[in-house]
């Protein structure tokens, strides 16, 4: 009998869906609160679940002795407890490479979005305002200086983009220098020489300990009055009580955010009011294309784990000798 695979209403693309059901039994789950994933897990002896935004806490993993893998359909795995699947033998997989290219074109949006004030051009020319377009004069973004840090494949492919543009890039990260150089990408010994140096600073780090607030006072202390600052990471990366005084105080020129701390933001969070500041809703990855290729890929490392195979993107290492085997599927024994 096949093994069963747990999805959440509303589930991954069709074609995810439909490989997955040529191979394993399918269940979707109506929501992704704890409680109705513990019951949808046990009931039917799930091997497996994919989950989009949800989390899956040690207190699922736990309760669910049946799972054997979580499929993360995109890079980060923050919403998975991954020391609670390690611990209890569950395998972890993902799509490293699924949406960097989404995500570098994102960011090189936001990069000539913020050069051209564009946002608050479109408002201004819908509320009659096009005499004003002489107010602010817009900027080229050839010749500026680009503070990529972590230079993971998102990280990269933006600063291959930004090259496109003749844009000078510094970069701040573990890639092997010699790496970097060929790429054209100058290495910084620290970040406060690359803040100090950035026309625009773009995040690309997981979110993890050491991450939490990585840009905060002092950081955004070290970034020149006229600088921008771009989030496409995880929102709690930046401090965002200290983005606001920076905005609000005009410290540093604008910014702009895919994600944010609390997703979605109440609608009271004083960065809503700050004109300086572009906003989109964690979609920076979400392109059609990236969309296709993180389920299809997380699928199929499902399939392999659930077929006793070895994944070939997996977030844990887990030894045979400590990983979960489920036991009797529905139907059997």
């Amino acid at each position: 009998m096949a093994k069963t695979v747990v999805l959440i209403e509303p589930a991954i693309i069709p074609d995810g869906v439909a490989f997955l059901k040529a191979r394993h039994r399918v269940v979707v789950a109506p929501d992704g609160s704890e409680a109705t994933l513990i019951r949808c897990i046990r009931e039917n002896k799930a091997g497996a679940v994919i989950p989009r935004v949800e989390c899956i806490t040690r207190r699922i993993i736990e309760a669910c002795p049946s799972l054997e893998v979580i499929g993360q359909p995109g890079v980060g795995v923050d919403n998975i407890d991954v020391a609670a699947c390690t611990e209890n033998g569950v395998l972890v997989v993902h799509a490293p490479q699924g949406n960097a290219v989404s995500v570098a074109e994102h960011t090189l949006m936001f990069i000539l979005s913020l050069s051209r004030n564009l946002v608050v051009w479109d408002t201004r020319v819908r509320q009659n305002g096009w005499h004003l377009r002489n107010s602010f004069l817009p900027f080229e973004i050839r010749g500026k200086t680009l503070f990529v840090i972590g230079l993971g494949r998102s990280g990269q492919e933006v600063a291959r983009l930004a090259q496109a543009f003749q844009m000078r890039v510094l970069g701040f990260g573990r890639q092997n220098a010699v790496l970097m150089e060929a790429g054209r990408i100058q290495k910084v010994e620290d970040m406060a020489t690359g803040l100090a140096q950035a026309d625009f600073v773009s995040l690309h780090v997981p979110l993890n300990d050491r991450t939490l607030h990585m840009i905060s006072r002092n950081e955004i202390a070290c970034m020149k009055k006229t600088a921008f600052l771009i989030n496409v990471s995880r929102g709690p990366v930046v401090d965002q009580a200290a983005l606001y005084e920076a905005l609000s105080s005009q410290s540093i020129a604008g910014a702009a955010l895919d994600v944010m701390d609390t997703e979605p933001p109440a609608m009271d969070n004083l960065l809503l009011s700050l004109q300086n500041i572009i906003f989109t809703p964690h979609l920076a990855g979400d392109t059609r294309e990236a969309k296709s290729r993180c389920v299809m890929t997380v699928a199929d490392e499902v399939s392999k784990v659930l077929n006793g195979e070895k994944p070939q993107y997996s977030v844990n290492q887990v030894s045979l000798h400590n990983r979960r085997q489920a036991g009797p599927q529905l139907g059997e024994g």
